[in-house]
């Protein structure tokens, strides 16, 4: 019923979306599942993929004011991290076991395969797309398909428009399906003056010590400085996979002080990688007008340009100064796509010297939004507002703003007090794990009484995911063993949800998570119900993962219960073990040039050094070599 109900006041906007987003998604099958299945589960892309394209597509047309397309951006980031490693299994994935089977049901049969399919509707344009899915599901109507069967419906579609693209739909997506992973360009103008770019292709892995022959055939288009307009999304260009690199010709080039290339409004699913000078002039446009840069395409130079620093393919320095334009941006959709680069900073800064200095680095940027969102919900603001407040809060609340953690104390100590004076759900979960961290029995046993009283399903997963910030050690324990307890008054279907509050809390929940999963997995995996319970708890791990003593702590892990893990859980590890490989090389080269930013630009006023002059700097070095 979570996936169904709302009640005012009490179900916060994110279930709200998911309600809608559910409902849609299911009616979605009606066509792509009932009306036209797949063969066989190898193509459950086929079902799960379009499902989760017009879960968004479908919600944003009835209603525009949840922004969901815009929302899909940070979706399709989100699913680079787990699309960015070696071992993970392609869209079309032949399965033969039940176990196999159920392993399908992942982020690449969903939110990828919706990603690349929001990329077909882009690069065939959107009324080609839209005829193609209608001759694809009347051609096979009752039917059980392949995707040849969706690749000739579009060929039709498109041999029948004035649209034309460089290479047959199904030259195209044959390696975007069979092939795991997604491509990185890497971008150089071929000269200073010139009026061409030259675009090379490999395939993006997070442990770069890695290296795989995989090759797309990828859309492009391009924006100027001199004409910033973001609107055409259909390609004006393609990077085949048969040659080390392409050139393009784009007049006007050696008049543009900053370039993007990419499909507009991040509808590639690929990441963007350009020459130093391009990066510097970005950082400049972003820190002086960045408004001038869609919305959108600021999301994607966020979470590229920290993606590329982390995997050692770019100057730390670029992603830092451009992320300092932060602090006059508004708009939701940068800040949720700069949240997770932040989340990775804190996890491997949280021992280093100059942690204070990352805290005061995030305080400063948050600043001008936390006093403009504060606690309080203002009537009629806009449908993602809260997402953004939580963001915001989160941020000021874990890293010290004194003013946010009494604020957040206060209204959990109102609430004990009078648990019937309602608090705003939408920081429900902030104002609870403010006053966990603290360590208090009190307000953990408080919170805990309330998940037994409550009935409602949308309370009950604010709790769930509240509880587990607690750093109470025995509150800890007693709240991890809720997941195997033969009386555990939670849900199977809940209790997942379980570990990953625990998993996300801190660094040293992390541990406590990690040494209770080792010691009870055996009891652990029949008790999480649902196809992705188990995979959902060592994702989580994935992320938060990241020392040498960790993927020791894996290895022994992955030993012990090999006799038992499916092939979802498997993939999971295996995608673990990449993530920290990655982040030991992280510790080594990336560190001590984060380090030396952080002390470069925030001295011990607490206001940023030297940000304006690197970008007086950036500035002189573009205009010299442009000119």
């Amino acid at each position: 019923e979570v996936a169904l109900l709302v009640t005012d006041g009490v179900t916060t906007t994110a279930t709200k979306q998911n309600v809608g987003r559910i409902i849609c998604h299911e009616n979605v099958h009606q066509w792509f599942g009932n009306e036209v299945s797949p063969v066989s589960w190898t193509y459950t892309w086929l079902n799960e993929g379009f499902a989760n394209f017009f879960e968004n597509f479908a919600t944003d047309l009835v209603r525009p004011d949840w922004r969901m397309m815009d929302q899909f951006v940070l979706a399709l980031q989100n699913v680079f991290q787990s699309d960015a490693v070696a071992s993970v299994n392609p869209m079309t994935h032949a399965v033969y076991t039940p176990s196999e089977i159920l392993g399908t049901f992942n982020a690449v049969a969903y939110q990828k395969s919706g990603s690349v399919i929001r990329m077909m509707q882009h690069f065939l344009t959107p009324e080609v797309f839209r005829q193609g899915l209608v001759i694809y599901i009347r051609s096979n109507t009752r039917e059980a398909a392949t995707p040849l069967n969706l690749y000739a419906a579009l060929q039709q579609a498109l041999d029948q428009s004035s649209h034309s693209i460089n290479f047959p739909v199904n030259t195209i997506m044959q390696r975007w399906a069979n092939q795991g992973g997604f491509p990185v360009l890497t971008v150089t103008r071929s000269a200073a003056s010139a009026q061409s770019i030259v675009v090379e292709q490999e395939r993006f892995l997070m442990d770069r010590s890695q290296s795989l022959p995989d090759r797309w055939h990828v859309p492009v288009n391009w924006v100027l400085s001199t004409n910033p307009d973001f609107s055409d999304t259909s390609p004006q260009g393609w990077v085949p996979p048969t040659f080390p690199a392409q050139s393009f010709n784009i007049p006007g080039l050696s008049n543009a002080e900053w370039y993007i290339i990419s499909l507009k409004q991040q509808t590639g699913y690929y990441r963007v990688n350009y020459e130093p000078s391009n990066w510097a002039a970005l950082a400049r446009v972003l820190n002086s007008s960045h408004e001038s840069i869609h919305v959108l395409n600021r999301a994607q130079i966020l979470d590229d340009s920290f993606n590329l620093a982390r995997n050692g393919r770019l100057n730390y320095d670029y992603p830092f100064t451009i992320s300092s334009y932060l602090v006059k941006e508004s708009d939701y959709i940068p800040w949720g796509a700069a949240n997770p680069a932040f989340t990775y900073l804190d996890t491997v800064l949280s021992s280093s010297p100059v942690y204070n200095l990352f805290q005061r680095y995030l305080l400063h940027l948050s600043a001008p939004l936390y006093e403009q969102l504060g606690f309080q919900a203002v009537e009629g603001e806009p449908f993602v507002t809260p997402y953004h407040r939580n963001i915001i809060l989160d941020l000021n609340c874990r890293h010290g703003n004194p003013e946010c953690l009494n604020t957040a104390q206060s209204l959990l100590e109102g609430f004990r007090n009078d648990d019937s004076q309602p608090l705003n759900a939408d920081i429900q979960t902030l104002v609870f794990c403010s006053g966990l961290r603290g360590g208090s029995a009190e307000n953990f046993n408080f919170l805990w009484d309330r998940y037994l009283r409550t009935s409602d399903s949308s309370e009950q997963s604010i709790l769930l995911n509240a509880l587990g910030c607690t750093s109470n050690e025995e509150r800890r324990a007693f709240y991890m063993n809720q997941v195997i307890s033969d009386d555990s008054p939670v849900r199977e279907q809940d209790r997942h949800t379980i570990l990953v509050s625990v998993i996300n809390a801190s660094p040293n929940s992390t541990q406590a998570a990690f040494e209770f999963i080792i010691e009870n997995f055996a009891a652990i995996q029949p008790r999480v119900q649902g196809l992705t319970g188990t995979t959902n708890i060592l994702n989580a791990l994935a992320r938060r993962l990241t020392s040498q003593a960790d993927f020791d702590q894996v290895e022994s892990f992955e030993a012990r219960y090999q006799n038992i893990f499916t092939a979802g859980e498997l993939a999971s590890i295996a995608g673990i073990k990449e993530n920290i490989a990655s982040s030991i090389t992280w510790s080594t080269q990336n560190a001590p040039i984060v380090e030396a930013w952080l002390r470069a630009n925030y001295d011990d006023s607490g206001a940023p050094a030297l940000v304006s002059g690197f970008l007086v700097l950036i500035s002189i070095f573009v205009t010299i070599y442009n000119h």
